[in-house]
């Protein structure tokens, strides 16, 4: 039970971005992992149970409907769904950023599957969830199963916020990677030629993001072997 409270009290102390911005945060997170990694460790090896996150089956036991006068009963098992939802969120997030791909992969799985039962593909939290699950795929050189969680979110968020919205933007600019890193020199130009282009028009040619955006670009350019665009791509990113 000690180790529960333990377990709680510090997913309860994790933040997820964008709230986690700054060294003071980065520090915490990778001083939280040894204490982290003792309870989990103490709840499968002493005890033999699971306290990283056990997500209730959703559709079992929220999805349909329910009779007026017992819904407020619903409402209680639902605060329970969100919170393990949001601890193996938490959780999955720090494992990622220590490198622990594995175990990243295995929770941020659960939050996927959990966000698009619950919530569906196009809800904000489970492009984000997809997205981050995809970097860990990345990570792990699971590359194909990366790219189609990425095709999902540019589908989803091509919907939700139009082709020219940033964050429809920055999903494809990482398909465009992903597709680079898995040898897929020609799907990767297509698309990171229209993420370039289309952030200039809505961001502006100085913005953060046009220009790694640009840069990617010109990076699958010269794997193509066509370097004197490479070069003059990467010159005009150079003059900002």
């Amino acid at each position: 039970m000690w180790v529960q409270f333990a377990t709680n009290t510090l997913a309860e102390s994790i933040m997820l971005p964008p709230g986690d911005v700054g060294e003071a945060h980065e520090g915490f997170r990778r001083d939280i992992l040894p204490p982290l990694d003792i309870c989990l460790d103490l709840c499968l090896d002493v005890y033999n149970v699971d306290c990283r996150v056990q997500i209730p089956d959703y559709e079992a036991r929220y999805a349909g409907s329910w009779p007026s006068f017992i819904l407020i009963f619903r409402y209680i098992p639902l605060l329970y769904f969100r919170e393990q939802v949001l601890k193996a969120a938490k959780f999955g997030y720090v494992y990622l950023e220590r490198g622990r791909l594995k175990y990243a992969a295995e929770l941020l799985s659960m939050v996927k599957d959990a966000l698009v039962t619950s919530s569906g593909y196009e809800n904000e939290k489970t492009m984000r969830a997809m997205l981050v699950l995809a970097q860990a795929y990345w990570g792990l050189g699971r590359l194909e199963e990366a790219i189609e969680l990425q095709k999902l979110v540019v589908d989803a968020r091509k919907k939700a916020f139009k082709c020219q919205h940033r964050e429809t933007l920055l999903a494809m600019d990482q398909l465009g990677r992903s597709f680079w890193l898995n040898g897929q020199y020609h799907e990767a130009i297509k698309i990171q030629k229209l993420t370039a282009e289309g952030m200039k028009r809505t961001l502006g040619t100085t913005d953060g993001d046009t220009l790694e955006a640009t840069d990617n670009f010109a990076v699958t350019l010269g794997s193509w072997h066509r370097f004197e665009e490479s070069a003059a791509v990467h010159r005009k990113v150079l003059k900002f």
